[in-house]
């Protein structure tokens, strides 16, 4: 696994209770779409939140690559483009806002809105938390090679 120390031990874990809150959060969607069993839900704003997860995915799913490779450029791709999740956020719960669907439902989508706003935030922590990993990484290679080469 390459953990050299407690820095690094500290920022798996880290990385690992963000995975598990991006599966809470899943779980919860599921839920909550289940609740809304025959709700016809209008298609632009399926659209939109389809699109919002599409991203959302993206941005843990690059975080993850990043983390794996210690690649300080993907992480960083990664938290530039949560950016548009926010933004997608408000659109949609605005054109929610202006249906006329049942209370309930404009709940349960608002919920499911955030979840996929903080299933995105995850991926930014991990993002994150890979920055501070590499950055760690590559001063202790420069302190071993400096010390071996004065040596």
């Amino acid at each position: 696994m390459g953990l050299t120390s407690l820095r690094d031990c500290l920022g798996y874990r880290l990385v690992a209770k963000s995975i598990e809150r991006i599966a809470d959060h899943a779980a919860s969607i599921a839920q909550m779409i289940l609740t809304m069993k025959y709700q016809r839900i209008p298609s632009d704003i399926m659209t939109l939140i389809t699109n919002m997860s599409i991203i959302s995915t993206e941005i843990c799913q690059n975080a993850m690559k990043a983390f794996h490779q210690l690649n300080i450029k993907k992480a960083n791709q990664a938290i530039a483009k949560a950016v548009q999740i926010t933004e997608m956020e408000e659109k949609t719960t605005k054109l929610i806002l202006k249906t006329k669907l049942h209370v309930t439902t404009i709940m349960v989508l608002r919920l499911v809105l955030e979840s996929i706003r903080r299933t995105a935030e995850y991926g930014v922590d991990i993002a994150e938390i890979t920055i501070n990993l590499a950055k760690n990484h590559s001063l202790k290679q420069t302190i071993h090679h400096n010390s071996r080469r004065d040596s």
